[in-house]
């Protein structure tokens, strides 16, 4: 009795867990280019971050997975030094050509910031973003992004939404009495007309109504109804079933059963 209430309460909770989540971080692998360097001192926020030396653009690059996701986004913090009219670059490819597309310019102190990518690098499975120094002085211009940045993304749900659509044919009958037998016709879809005739229950036979055929679609899982009624039951038999109701059942035993 109690590993069946178990069972069904690690049910319950398993399902809501997996409707619950929104969003999960992404791995990534890193590579820094060019003048930069992996340092312990200077970092904005974290105990290492990469070091990025303007005049050979120094650069570093995150390299993920994007597949089976949508909605993704960076939380990272970089501290600016560059002269003016020069940034330090967010920018990112799809499906791994080295063509770059700048996404932010900083001139200027992130703090810890969130950004988010358009969603042509969803469901993407060679998805790269870059941090980059565009000044023109080596010793001048230097840009501290923190080693690890944050990657989140939304699973991608598909949902099925299968249809049924019935389609009414009258069958065909043999007259009797002389009279002559109808023939098989496939009614249009078309909206309901108003009603008109005399007044009374036209379905009674005290009035009349004219009504068209209106062509149905049924589906069956609309708004999850039925996966919040599977929910629900797991988790009613669960909490029916467990400890926390003995003392219930022991009092209807003695005041009932006992009596």
């Amino acid at each position: 009795f109690r590993i069946m209430s178990a069972v069904l309460w690690l049910t319950c909770t398993s399902i809501l867990s997996f409707v619950l989540v929104k969003s999960q971080t992404i791995s990534y692998s890193t590579n820094n280019f060019g003048n930069s360097a992996l340092v312990s001192s200077g970092c904005p926020s974290q105990s290492q971050c990469y070091q990025l030396r303007g005049n050979n653009q120094g650069y570093v690059t995150y390299t993920m997975s994007t597949t089976g996701y949508q909605d993704i986004s960076v939380t990272f913090n970089m501290d600016v030094a560059v002269g003016n009219g020069e940034s330090c670059d967010l920018e990112y490819s799809t499906s791994g050509t080295t063509s770059y597309t700048i996404l932010q310019q900083y001139s200027s102190d992130t703090g810890s910031t969130t950004v988010q990518f358009p969603a042509a690098i969803n469901d993407d499975s060679s998805f790269q973003v870059r941090f980059i120094n565009r000044g023109n002085h080596q010793n001048q211009d230097n840009c501290y992004i923190d080693a690890a940045p944050t990657f989140t993304a939304t699973a991608i749900v598909i949902t099925a939404e299968p249809t049924m659509k019935p389609t009414i044919k009258p069958t065909t009958s043999s007259g009797s009495g002389g009279g002559t037998t109808p023939t098989t016709k496939t009614p249009t879809t078309k909206a309901p007309t108003s009603s008109s005739g005399s007044s009374g229950n036209s379905y009674s036979g005290g009035g009349s109504r004219n009504r068209g055929i209106e062509q149905i679609t049924f589906n069956p899982f609309a708004n999850g109804a039925y996966f919040g009624v599977f929910i629900a039951v797991v988790c009613g038999l669960g909490l029916f079933m467990s400890p926390l109701t003995y003392p219930i059942w022991r009092m209807i035993k003695d005041c009932i059963i006992d009596s």
